[in-house]
C-alpha cells in the first residue's frame, strides 16, 4: 500500500474531516466547465479557450461556482455586459439577484435588453452598507441563486465609515480588510451552490510610493483579495465610438450622433481555460446592448471571410454564390434577416481552435478613437496559428527548405513563402487553408 493510500484510509476514519471534499481529476474528461453565457459570442469564445476533443470550448462563458471580476473605466459597458449575462441566465430558467450599490440601474434600459422582472427570476436590492450586502450575498448563495451581480465594489461602504470620520485611524483600507476576511468563506459556499458571482469594479489612480515606483498608474478598488479569489478577471475599455447622421427630434436638423461603441475585453486572469492575456473587441449599440451581428461581421472581415472594397462588402453565401452589399449597415440588416447565413459565418469563425488575440475590430485600419484618443491599428498574432505552423512542420505537412516554407492549400496548389512569420501571416489571412491543415493533421 502506497503512502497516499495509507493517508486516505486514515482520512476516511477521521471524523473531523469530510472525505467527500476529496476531488478526483480525470485527464480524459471532455466535459466543459458549467457556465453562463455573457450574451456576446466573441467574449464566450475568448473565455472558452481552445476546443475540447468533443468540439466544445473549455468554459463557454462565466463559470458557475466561481467568482468573476469585470472592471474598467466609467462608461465602458460593465453593467450592460452583466445585464446581458442575466438575460442569458434567465432564458435558461435561472434566477438572478442584482445588488445595486451605486443606485444607478435603469429599469427601462434593462427591460430593453430583455431582463425579466418577474419575482421568480429577478431580485433587486440597493444595500446601504457593505455588511448589509454581505448578508444578502450569503443568503442568496446558500439558496443556490444562479447568478449574483454586485455593482460595484467601489460603492461598497463599510458601516464604520458612516459612524466615524473617514480620516480616523483604522478607516483607511477597511473595505480591503473586510473583503479579505469575507471572500475565503464565500469561495467555499460558491463551490457547493454552483452560483456564478460577478463583481463589477472601477479603476482608481494608484498613489506612487516613490519616484522609483514603476508599477501601473491605475488599479482596482477594494484591495487585492478579489484579484486572488476571482477565477476570471475581464478588463473592458471603450476604444472607439462610431457616429451616424440622425434627425434631431427637437430641431429636425440632421446631426452626428453616436450609434455604437467598440469595446475591448481582455482576460487578465483565467483559471477556467488556457486563454489568459488574450483580448477581443465587441460592439455595444446604444439602447440595444451587445450587437453580436456587427461583432461577427468585423471578425469575418479580419478573417477574409468578408472582403471589403471601398463601401462594398462581398462574401460567399451558404449556396456558394457571391453576394455584394453596399454599406456596413446594409450588410448588418441582411445578416439580421438571414439567420442561417449569420450562423454560417459564426461556424466558420468558431472552426478555429482559438479566437482570442486576433479579433481586433479595425486592426487593419488606422482609425483614431474619438472616445479615448487610442488607435486600433496594432497587429496581433494568433497563438493558435503559430502552434498550427509548428505542428504542421512536425507532421510533414509543411516542408522547410532553408528559409522557405512550402505547403499545399485547400485547392491542392503548392504555396511557398519565405520565413516562419510569412507562413503565420499567410494562414492568418487564409483561414480556409488553416482549417485544411488542421483537418489533415486530424486525419494523420
Amino acid at each position: 500500500m502506497s503512502n497516499l493510500a495509507k493517508a486516505r484510509a486514515a482520512l476516511k476514519k477521521n471524523k473531523k474531516i469530510d472525505f467527500k471534499n476529496r476531488v478526483e481529476l480525470d485527464p480524459n474528461n471532455t466535459t466543459p466547465v458549467d457556465a453562463i453565457s455573457t450574451g456576446s459570442l466573441v467574449i464566450d469564445f475568448l473565455i472558452g479557450g481552445n476546443k475540447l476533443p468533443n468540439g466544445q470550448r473549455q468554459c463557454p462563458g462565466l463559470p458557475r461556482g466561481r467568482m468573476t471580476e469585470i472592471y474598467g473605466p466609467e462608461g465602458s459597458g460593465k453593467t450592460t455586459l452583466a445585464l446581458e449575462a442575466a438575460v442569458k441566465c434567465q432564458s435558461e430558467g435561472g434566477s438572478v439577484c442584482f445588488l445595486d450599490y451605486e443606485n444607478a440601474i435603469a429599469p427601462a434600459y434593462a427591460q430593453a435588453l430583455g431582463v425579466d422582472f418577474s419575482d421568480d427570476k429577478w431580485d433587486l436590492y440597493s444595500p446601504i452598507t457593505w455588511e448589509e450586502g454581505a448578508e444578502i450575498i450569503k443568503i442568496m448563495v446558500n439558496a443556490k441563486v444562479d447568478l449574483i451581480i454586485i455593482d460595484s465594489v467601489s460603492a461598497m461602504v463599510p458601516q464604520a465609515t458612516f459612524e466615524k470620520d473617514v480620516s480616523e485611524t483604522g478607516q483607511i483600507g477597511l473595505l480591503a480588510r473586510l473583503q479579505s476576511s469575507f471572500l475565503p468563506n464565500l469561495v467555499h459556499d460558491l463551490r457547493h451552490s454552483g452560483t456564478s458571482l460577478i463583481y463589477l469594479n472601477q479603476l482608481r489612480c494608484r498613489i506612487k510610493t516613490s519616484k522609483y515606483d514603476t508599477g501601473p498608474d491605475e488599479d482596482t478598488s477594494g484591495g487585492r483579495a478579489l484579484k486572488y479569489y476571482a477565477s476570471l478577471r475581464l478588463k473592458i475599455k471603450r476604444v472607439k465610438t462610431e457616429y451616424s447622421k440622425i434627425e434631431n427630434d427637437l430641431t429636425g436638423d440632421s446631426e452626428k450622433q453616436p450609434i455604437c461603441n467598440i469595446v475591448r475585453a481582455q482576460c487578465t486572469k483565467n483559471k477556467v481555460s488556457m486563454h489568459q492575456g488574450h483580448s477581443t473587441d465587441f460592439v455595444l449599440r446604444y439602447g440595444e446592448g451587445i450587437d453580436n451581428v456587427r461583432s461577427i461581421m468585423d471578425i469575418a472581415e479580419n478573417r477574409n471571410l468578408i472582403q471589403r472594397a471601398g463601401a462594398w462588402y462581398k462574401f460567399v453565401d451558404q449556396q456558394g454564390e457571391e453576394q455584394s452589399l453596399q454599406g456596413k449597415e446594409n450588410l448588418r440588416d441582411y445578416l439580421l434577416e438571414n439567420t442561417s447565413q449569420f450562423m454560417h459565418l459564426v461556424n466558420q469563425i468558431s472552426s478555429f481552435s482559438a479566437l482570442g488575440g486576433v479579433t481586433k475590430i479595425g486592426e487593419n485600419e488606422d482609425d483614431t478613437s474619438e472616445a479615448t484618443g487610442e488607435t486600433t491599428s496594432e497587429k496581433v498574432v494568433d497563438p493558435a496559428i503559430e502552434a498550427l505552423v509548428d505542428l504542421a512542420l512536425e507532421e510533414g505537412l509543411i516542408d522547410q527548405a532553408g528559409p522557405w516554407y512550402k505547403f499545399t492549400d485547400e485547392d491542392g496548389e503548392e504555396q511557398s513563402v519565405r520565413g516562419r512569420d510569412a507562413a503565420i501571416d499567410y494562414l492568418d489571412e487564409n483561414p480556409a487553408t488553416a482549417v485544411f491543415l488542421e483537418n489533415e493533421m486530424d486525419d494523420t
